[in-house]
């Protein structure tokens, strides 16, 4: 068998210890970038997508809700009184979501609270006074639709989600007022 015999020819096994282990380090540093650049757009994209579903999947459950025939909301104790009143903010700087709730004979109102979540905003949980009123300004202006449901101390809902709409610009349809009240016992 020939051997290579040119001058710049180095046997493998001679060749420098550090520059291997240098070389190592550098593949394996490349392939761990990719990787985890890779697995961070996925999970980015699939809390987008995953936000959306769920948001898509309340509103779905709301519409299949009232659509259904002999769905029994006499199981929540408030309704809404009218409907929801669009109006123009004070500021056009911001959006605002307020209303009142006149609870059941012998119950409190500042025993529930208000849960408002939408496109862009994560839960929130807005105290009532004692008065039964209540307010959540959002600063953020932008087009969105957005959930308010009524809750117990308890941790049971009170209300079915009420679905709103806000504009995203000019100051005509970025405040919205909704009033809850007592279900009426059925006879």
């Amino acid at each position: 068998m020939d051997r290579h015999t040119s001058q710049n020819y180095i046997e493998p096994s001679q060749a420098s210890r550090p520059y291997k282990v240098a070389l190592t380090v550098a593949i394996v540093l490349v392939v761990a970038t990719l990787t985890v650049t890779v697995l961070l757009i996925i999970i980015g994209s699939a809390r987008q997508e995953d936000f959306q579903a769920t948001l898509t999947a309340v509103h779905t459950d709301f519409v299949e809700l009232q659509n259904t025939v002999g769905a029994n909301l006499a199981a929540f104790p408030l309704r809404l009184a009218s409907e929801p009143r669009y109006s123009a903010a004070e500021d056009c700087m911001t959006q605002v979501v307020e209303g009142e709730i006149q609870p059941p004979p012998d119950v409190p109102a500042d025993a529930y609270r208000v849960q408002v979540w939408g496109d862009g905003l994560a839960v929130q949980h807005v105290p009532l006074g004692a008065d039964g009123r209540w307010r959540l300004e959002l600063r953020e202006v932008q087009g969105r639709h957005l959930w308010v449901q009524i809750v117990h101390q308890n941790g049971y809902y009170a209300s079915v989600p009420v679905p709103l709409e806000l504009a995203g610009e000019g100051c005509t349809h970025n405040r919205v007022a909704i009033r809850f009240e007592p279900r009426a016992a059925a006879p």
